[in-house]
C-alpha cells in the first residue's frame, strides 16, 4: 500500500523559472544570463549530480516538491544536461512526475508487478548537498507510463526519513487531471492500494495520502491523442 506522497517533481528550464509556481514559497534565485549557480538559500536541499541536474527541493509537511533543471556549465551557458533541456523545450515546464515513498520497496515492486504496472528493476542513489556534507541515500523504481496513461511515477525508499520544519507550509493536495474517470478510479485504486474517500466536487475523486490528498479530475475529452493522457495539473499549499 502506497498511503505516502515523498515529492512531486517540476521540471524547468531554469531553476529562475520557478517565480509564483507555489504561492507562499521563497523564489528560487537562479543564474542570471547563464553564470553558473553557486548558492541557493530558500530550499530545504539543494545539490547537483554528474549528469548535469540542478535539484532544489521544498520539504513540507504531507510531502515535498521538487525543482529539477539543467545546470550550466561553469563560464558557459551551454547545458551540462541536453537531455534534460530536450525533454523541457517538447513538453514545456510543469509537474512532471509523482513520487510515492514505502519503507518496503521490495514488496512494493512485487505487488505492483502483479497488479500490472510494470515496475523497472530498483536502483541506488545518493546525493550531497551542495553547500555541506550532508548526504542523502535512497532506492527507487519507475513504473510504465502506459499503465498509469502517460503519468510518470516513482516508489522510492529512504535510507533516513525526511521531515519538515515545524513552521514548514503544509502540502494540501495534488490534482490529477484525467479524460477517463472510471478508468483512473481502478488504476489508482490499484496502485495505492486503497479505496478512494468521497469527492468534494461532480467529476473528482479523492484519494488520501497521509495529511495531504490526491484529486483525480474529469476534464472533457478530446481528439488529441496527447492531450487524453493524464497528467498533473496542480499542486496546492497552504
Amino acid at each position: 500500500m502506497l498511503g505516502q506522497l515523498d515529492h512531486v517533481v517540476y521540471l524547468c528550464r531554469d531553476l529562475a523559472d520557478t517565480s509564483g509556481v507555489l504561492p507562499g514559497l521563497p523564489d528560487l534565485p537562479g543564474p542570471p544570463g547563464g553564470t553558473p549557480l553557486n548558492r541557493l538559500t530558500a530550499p530545504d536541499w539543494i545539490a547537483v549530480d554528474s549528469d548535469g541536474i540542478w535539484t532544489a527541493e521544498y520539504r513540507l509537511h504531507g510531502g515535498a516538491v521538487e525543482f529539477l533543471a539543467p545546470a550550466y556549465r561553469a563560464g558557459d551557458p551551454t547545458r551540462t544536461c541536453s537531455g534534460l533541456m530536450q525533454k523541457v523545450e517538447a513538453s514545456g515546464p510543469g509537474y512532471k512526475s509523482l513520487v510515492f515513498g514505502t519503507d518496503d520497496l521490495e514488496r512494493e515492486r512485487t505487488r505492483l508487478h502483479a497488479a500490472g504496472f510494470e515496475p523497472g528493476e530498483i536502483t541506488a542513489s545518493s546525493a550531497r548537498h551542495f553547500d555541506s556534507d550532508e548526504r542523502r541515500e535512497w532506492r527507487r523504481f519507475r513504473c510504465a507510463d502506459e499503465p498509469l496513461h502517460g503519468l510518470k511515477v516513482f516508489v522510492i525508499e529512504r535510507a533516513a526519513a525526511l521531515a519538515a520544519a515545524a513552521d514548514a507550509p503544509i502540502l494540501e493536495s495534488v490534482e490529477i487531471a484525467t479524460q477517463h474517470l472510471d478508468r483512473a478510479r481502478q488504476r489508482w485504486r490499484s496502485l495505492l492500494g486503497t479505496r478512494e474517500t468521497t469527492g468534494p466536487t461532480a467529476g473528482t475523486l479523492t484519494f488520501s495520502l497521509g495529511s495531504a490528498s490526491l484529486l483525480i479530475r474529469q476534464i472533457p475529452e478530446t481528439s488529441d491523442d496527447t492531450g487524453s493522457l493524464d497528467r498533473i495539473a496542480g499542486v496546492r499549499v497552504q
